[in-house]
């Protein structure tokens, strides 16, 4: 049984390290965060819909709830976009 559960979790990690260069574009054209001050920010949030990846799901809605902290005002308006049921659980 243990083998069998290493062996999965061995292929997910792969999948997941393979899939760490899609971000880096994304970040090289638009940037960490915006250099002109915006009033209207759309701030999207991705986690799974079910499963045991807890530490994924709370670092994304973690970082998501940083960025409203980051980009929240008087004058400003924040929506989200998420996806996935985990995120959608711990924001609401």
């Amino acid at each position: 049984m243990k083998m069998v559960a290493a062996s999965k979790l061995r292929v997910i990690q792969t999948r997941a390290e393979n899939s760490r260069g899609l971000w880096q574009p994304f970040t090289a054209l638009l940037g960490d965060t915006p250099s002109i001050d915006v009033k209207k920010n759309v701030i999207v949030t991705i986690s799974a819909d079910k499963g045991l990846c807890g530490g994924i799901n709370s670092t994304s809605v973690k970082i998501s709830r940083d960025m409203h902290k980051l980009n929240s005002g008087s004058d400003k308006e924040n929506k989200y976009v998420v996806l996935g049921e985990k995120a959608k659980a711990q924001l609401v």
